[in-house]
């Protein structure tokens, strides 16, 4: 009974849910919206408090434009995707079709050490891993030519194997064969290079790997058998052997040396092929063995240092260096104070050659010490003098002795008692004189290059506690070369000359007067080159610009009114053997009132300048001014120099 109610109520439900009867369903009632004006005063003063809100229409298109805005973004959005979508499918479409050098590998199998000059045998390995092949590819192998450190392009050797076409997935080899030179121990790099293009481009691209292979041997041995240390200014000997290490015979072998700054090449056995330098041995067997004995001089300050390096490999051409330098060796000597030193101190200057003027007499001294820790006995010092300028008869000598027989100044126990023995630490100095002989042509004509030697030796016995008596000695050479006489001569003439002079003589006041200046330039020994004559107008005295001969270069410069000869090279003996150098040139002198009773200048002091090309030295020679006073012109008057009115 209570289930039939319980539907009854469910129907009834659903009749009063769906029934569109309002009397069983009765509706709710909703009011009308009425319109409401609302009015705003024109003027904003006072009326802020009473602005009223916006009306639910303002809100209603606000959320219309936000509405908008997402909307748009929205769509961008969608489009953005598809873009990324598109190139992503670009990108693998064509990666499928793309070439990376990180794909390609270059491998090298060999051995890692080698004798230097055998042959290296190398295999390559070119392995594309690209999906698309490579084409016209080429691989290019680079190593050094020589045993140096290669920094241009020509001191490489290049071996280019081409390649072709090389698909993808696969694999090229190539053997090839080098041969390295080096130090022992020292290690070259051979670099391997593909070169190749990709399908569709006309660009190269390059792929790049390096090998490195030790010298176990170099195929030519440099030693060297040398002083470690020597005193300056010693004569020292250099012994090189130069031997093969190869089990063939090395072709064209030469040996090229460069000595530092200080060192004097004086001989060497064998001579060399070329100057002092070069050494051609032509072609050396296995096991062969040469030696190169190279005797000098090695200048230098105590505790510096010389180093001389050689290098041997193949002959260049005539004229130029090693073709490939198989082998090179450095030596160091150490320049160490003397034992027992002397130096030759000429005009107060210790240099190993000098300059100086003919017949001047010139001071020299010796400076010695005894640099041990013990007693020098017997010391004695000499000095040869030689040459085709010493005047023998100028030779003088303090506390000392010159032997004109052997052109020696002697000092030792007998002349200075102090030498019979020199303790530890003593030193002193000598001193004596010389001149040159005159440059200028005598019985024996002109000397060419004159100069004068000076040899220094020194000797003496040490004995140094429990030890025998043992020599010492040390020696050196200064060379004095003599300068040449190089002289000008300025005179003026009025009568005489190579022109013809106008006005009156004695010059009269505000009356013009001509004269003729000369200028003579002689010479002794030595050529000159780049010799010059200058000298000055004064402000009265007016350039004519008449010269003789004509085929000297004489100028005037009316700016500093200088006259100006350029006389160039002057020969050894111009002005007697040689002929003369002359030249003539034509001023004016317009006196003034204020002259009259004086010899007014006509010139100003002559100076002649050029370089002596035996000596290098520069000369000059000087004359004084030249007045209206002309004593060497024929017939000149008395007074005929002071301006009258």
């Amino acid at each position: 009974m209570a289930e039939e109610e319980n539907i009854d109520r469910i129907e009834a439900l659903n009749r009063k849910l769906f029934s569109k009867n309002e009397k069983l369903v009765p509706k709710k009632k909703s009011g009308t919206l009425h319109q409401k004006v609302f009015s705003a005063s024109r003027n904003w003063d006072g009326i802020k408090s009473r602005i009223p809100a916006a009306p639910p229409m303002i809100a209603k298109i606000t959320d219309s434009r936000s509405s908008s805005f997402f909307r748009k973004l929205f769509y961008y959005s969608l489009g953005f995707l598809a873009l990324t979508l598109a190139f992503a499918f670009f990108v693998f479409q064509r990666g499928a079709n793309s070439v990376s050098s990180d794909n390609i590998d270059i491998s090298v199998l060999g051995n890692t050490f080698t004798a230097g000059g055998e042959d290296l045998q190398l295999q390559l390995a070119v392995t594309n891993k690209n999906s698309v092949a490579l084409e016209y590819g080429d691989l290019i192998i680079s190593y050094p030519k020589g045993a140096n450190d290669a920094t241009a392009d020509s001191d490489f050797v290049r071996i280019r194997e081409p390649i072709g076409t090389l698909g993808g997935g696969k694999t090229a080899n190539k053997n090839i064969k080098v041969v390295l030179y080096g130090q022992e121990g020292s290690k070259k790099n051979i670099t391997a290079t593909l070169e190749y293009r990709i399908p569709g481009s006309n660009a190269i691209f390059t792929k790049e790997a390096t090998y490195a292979v030790t010298i176990s041997s170099a195929p030519l041995a440099l030693s060297i058998t040398a002083p470690k240390s020597s005193p300056s200014n010693q004569e020292i000997t250099l012994e090189i052997k130069i031997q093969t290490n190869a089990t063939k015979p090395i072709k064209n072998v030469a040996v090229h040396a460069e000595y530092p700054p200080g060192f004097q090449f004086k001989k060497a056995v064998p001579e060399p092929t070329d100057g002092s330098t070069e050494w051609n041995l032509g072609d050396i067997a296995p096991g062969m063995e040469k030696t190169i004995t190279v005797t000098g001089m090695i200048f230098g300050q105590d505790n510096e240092e010389r180093s001389l390096r050689f290098y041997a490999g193949e002959s260049g051409r005539q004229g130029e260096d090693l073709a490939v330098i198989y082998s090179s060796l450095l030596h160091t000597i150490g320049i160490a104070r003397p034992f027992i030193d002397a130096r030759l101190v000429i005009g107060g200057a210790d240099q190993p050659e000098y300059s100086i003027p003919s017949r001047n007499e010139t001071q020299a001294t010796v400076e010695w010490a005894n640099n041990s820790t013990a007693p020098v006995e017997n010391f004695e010092i000499r000095v040869r003098l030689s040459g085709n300028a010493l005047d023998r008869s100028s030779v003088s000598v303090l506390s000392g002795f010159y032997n004109s027989t052997t052109n020696e100044v002697v000092w030792n126990a007998n002349t200075t008692r102090q030498f019979a023995s020199i303790a530890p630490g003593e030193n002193g100095s000598l001193s004596f004189s010389f001149a040159s002989v005159g440059l200028g042509a005598g019985d024996r004509g002109f000397i060419d290059n004159p100069k004068i030697i000076l040899e220094l030796s020194m000797t003496g016995t040490q004995t140094a506690e429990g030890s025998s008596p043992v020599a010492v000695n040390n020696a050196e050479t200064k060379t004095i070369k003599v300068s040449s006489d190089l002289q000008v001569a300025a005179q003026a003439f009025y009568r005489g000359g190579s022109f013809t002079n106008t006005g009156p003589l004695p010059p009269k006041a505000e009356t013009q007067t001509t004269y003729t200046i000369v200028w003579t330039i002689n010479n002794t020994a030595n050529a000159v080159s780049g010799a010059e004559v200058r000298g000055s107008l004064p402000t009265y005295i007016r350039w004519l610009g008449n010269t003789s001969p004509i085929d000297e270069n004489v100028i005037y410069n009316d700016t500093t009114r200088e006259v100006i000869w350029r006389a160039g090279q002057v020969a050894q003996g111009t002005g007697s053997i040689a002929g003369e150098r002359e030249v003539s040139f034509q001023v004016a002198l317009l006196s003034s009132l204020s002259q009259i009773g004086t010899s007014p200048e006509l010139i100003s002091d002559t100076t002649l300048t050029g370089t002596d090309t035996f000596t290098g030295v520069k000369l000059e020679s000087k004359k004084g001014a030249l007045s209206t006073l002309l004593y060497n012109d024929p017939g000149f008057p008395i007074n005929g120099g002071v301006v009258i009115q």
